[in-house]
């Protein structure tokens, strides 16, 4: 993907934000909490993951790969690459990064949540990184790092979830609602090959 790092010379970041601005402190909570050491973030028989929303699924990645949470960006098209999962590039901190659609890749549908949003709910953007790679994505509702015993993971039911069992490790329950955990290294993979074939 080098050639796409020689669109950071017509990329301009116009700095354009959600209407609705985060609650006080809630980049900041968000801050601390990640640039402590990944160790930090572990108790001993516990894992820390990452829950967010996209459509009407709650999903959870580890929170080690998460390398921050920021306010939506503007996406930036790329002529003939942009697609369903690729879906431009994004500007954070400067630097230009692959902005991808995790809910495509897992097959979550559109819902009607999308077009109707409770007070105090924002869209997000997070930055993943695996194996020396970063991907951004968006997620419709972030809640932030879940301690989570691996106890609690249990098979998806075939009819729990509308995501791509493929990519799911498993599900526990968060507040009366099922988290379908994701397989990483399969997520990743799977993106790794988008460019691959994008690249070819």
């Amino acid at each position: 993907m080098d050639d796409i790092e020689n669109i950071e010379d017509g990329v301009y970041e116009r700095k354009e934000l959600l209407d609705q601005k985060p609650p006080d402190g809630y980049l900041d909570e968000w801050a601390e909490v990640l640039a402590k050491p990944k160790a930090a973030r572990e108790i001993v028989g516990f894992s820390s993951v990452v829950i967010f929303r996209v459509s009407d699924e709650w999903l959870a990645l580890p929170a080690k790969i998460v390398g921050e949470i920021v306010d939506n960006r503007v996406i930036h098209i790329v002529p003939h690459r942009t697609g369903k999962i690729f879906k431009g590039v994004v500007n954070v901190r400067g630097k230009v990064q692959l902005c991808v659609s995790l809910g495509d890749i897992i097959g979550i549908e559109k819902s009607d949540l999308e077009e109707s949003k409770d007070v105090g709910v924002y869209s997000r953007m997070f930055v993943v990184e695996w194996k020396g790679r970063r991907f951004v994505s968006i997620a419709d509702e972030v809640f932030g790092v879940y301690l989570l015993d691996p106890d609690d993971i249990k098979k998806a039911p075939v009819s729990i979830s509308k995501t791509d069992k493929s990519y799911t490790k498993g599900i526990f329950d968060w507040k009366g609602v099922n988290v379908a955990c994701l397989d990483e290294e399969l997520l990743f993979c799977a993106l790794k090959r988008e460019f691959d074939v994008a690249d070819g």
